[in-house]
């Protein structure tokens, strides 16, 4: 049950040893900590540990010690949980080298914990080949430290190697490997990595999903399999699909909100506007009957994921409101937030571009666009830095950033949704002199929309379309819907029925 990452299950099985004698008992009550230590339950572990008669020496006692001072460092007293596995680490020259490892392993935890990562990755130096399971972890740990850093290729070679020392372990860690599949799963999708893609599909094919420790893994995968299938392959079904399953197995409400989420944006996306506005209407219903400030670590971004959808259904008021709620909580424990991480404010500022351009307000989406869109090509994001110039590109009709666009999704199958987007950037220079607003307009002229149409669905007066209609005409040099149909055809800018 430990190894297969079900660690309620393994909690139970503990409880069912009633006598036996004492080498077992010790070996349970180490067992029964390390699995409340996955469980991040540092306070319940503590307690076993200190409950139980440890000796002076030998390895049951110096793994006793480890574990607690493991336990310190996930229950935010790092300091104290440092101290005593460094005085560990020197005083256990006899114990066995794999716990030794495993010492140096937690000592590089509590320094990922307070941000020094160099610490942490001498700490790792530490760390034994031969030490089978403990080597594997401290691979996945050198991939954190790669994340923390910025460097996110080089990250992800540290999990796959983590991944394929594991298939080579004499026991297997199931908790690791979804971990492991997890990032790899964000990091090809964020970096439009194809090559790391097809790792992670034939790792989420091949793990056994059927321990409850490990759910909330195969659910974001899942959630990651609807972005690429979309954004990256142009596989609609497929898309919708991994959106709808993703909603059935999320471990927690919190989780089926993002869910709802996703199956929203995957609709906006196809223009399934009444769709997209039905997932979003039920994550927002859903959401504001849980505690937000209640959210587990991993939930802190839901807020956040909400407050785009609503923003782009035009949900303004909402967006805003749920948004604030983001900001009003703390975001991870440090366990989590090792850089202040820029992943994190690079989507933040991408939100609040989505919030103001909604509410009009163009010079703050602006901005916001733009310490994105900076943020994300810094750290080599390339899918969010793609939506961000896109995003920026079409306020300001600025080339570089339509450039930018171009040269970071010309790798990505025909069929991709996002490099569609870029295709559909015009080129024709009166188009792009035109604002976003009366592009927007022109598109919905193109569509057959009447004055009255365009006015309801972009929320203005006929008046205000019908003045705009009128600029448009004078920048095609034309005096009619027909003459402009005409000019466009002859542009290329529009193709033939």
């Amino acid at each position: 049950m430990w190894f297969a990452g079900d660690f309620e299950l393994c909690l139970d099985a503990c409880d069912t040893i009633a006598e036996a004698d004492a080498a077992t008992v010790a070996q349970v009550t180490l067992l029964r900590a390390r699995a409340l230590l996955r469980l991040n339950r540092a306070d319940d572990a503590l307690a076993v540990l200190d409950g139980y008669p440890w000796p002076e020496h030998g390895d049951e006692a110096v793994t006793a010690r480890m574990l607690t001072g493991a336990a310190f460092i996930r229950a935010n007293e790092i300091p104290r949980g440092l101290v005593l596995l460094d005085a560990l680490q020197e005083s256990a020259l006899d114990a066995h080298p794999t716990i030794r490892s495993e010492i140096a392993l937690n000592r590089a935890l509590g320094h990922f914990c307070r941000r020094e990562v160099d610490a942490a990755d001498r700490a790792l130096d530490a760390v034994s080949t031969e030490a089978d399971i403990v080597y594997a972890r401290a691979l996945e740990y050198r991939g954190w430290i790669a994340c923390a850093r910025t460097k996110y290729a080089l990250a992800a070679s540290y999990f796959v190697a983590a991944l394929e020392h594991l298939d080579a372990c004499k026991h297997y860690d199931r908790y690791m490997e979804a971990n492991c599949a997890q990032v790899l799963a964000t990091l090809s999708v964020e970096r439009l990595d194809l090559e790391t893609w097809r790792i992670v599909v034939a790792r989420r094919a091949k793990i056994d999903w059927s321990a409850h420790d490990i759910q909330r893994h195969r659910f974001w995968i899942t959630l990651c399999a609807a972005t690429y299938a979309y954004e990256v392959d142009g596989a609609e079904v497929v898309a919708v699909t991994e959106a709808r399953y993703a909603e059935t197995i999320a471990p927690i409400p919190a989780a089926r909100v993002e869910a709802l989420c996703r199956r929203a944006a995957t609709a906006g996306r196809a223009d399934e506007r009444l769709a997209q506005r039905d997932h979003t209407g039920a994550a927002y219903d859903l959401f504001v009957t849980l505690d937000a400030e209640r959210f587990e670590n991993y939930d802190k971004f839901v807020p956040l994921i909400l407050a785009k959808e609503l923003a782009i259904a035009g949900r303004v008021e909402e967006a805003h409101r749920v948004f604030a709620l983001y900001k009003a909580y703390p975001h991870t424990s440090p366990l989590l937030a090792v850089t202040g991480d820029p992943t994190r404010y690079g989507f933040e500022k991408l939100v609040e571009g989505f919030i103001a351009q909604a509410a009009d307000r163009r010079t703050a989406a602006h901005h916001a666009y733009l310490d994105s869109f900076v943020t994300f090509r810094r750290i080599d994001y390339k899918r969010r830095a793609v939506h961000a110039a896109l995003c920026l590109g079409w306020l300001l009709n600025e080339p570089e950033l339509f450039d930018y666009a171009d040269r970071t999704t010309r790798h990505l199958p025909a069929g991709s949704r996002l490099r569609q987007q870029v295709e559909s950037i015009p080129t024709d220079v009166v188009v792009r002199r035109l604002s976003p607003s009366r592009r927007d307009v022109l598109h919905l002229l193109c569509q057959g929309l009447t004055v009255e149409e365009i006015a309801t669905k972009r929320r203005r007066s006929a008046k205000t379309i019908a003045n705009t209609v009128t600029v448009i005409y004078r920048a095609f040099n034309v005096r009619n819907r027909a003459e402009l149909l005409t000019e466009l055809l002859r542009r290329g800018i529009i193709k033939p029925a």
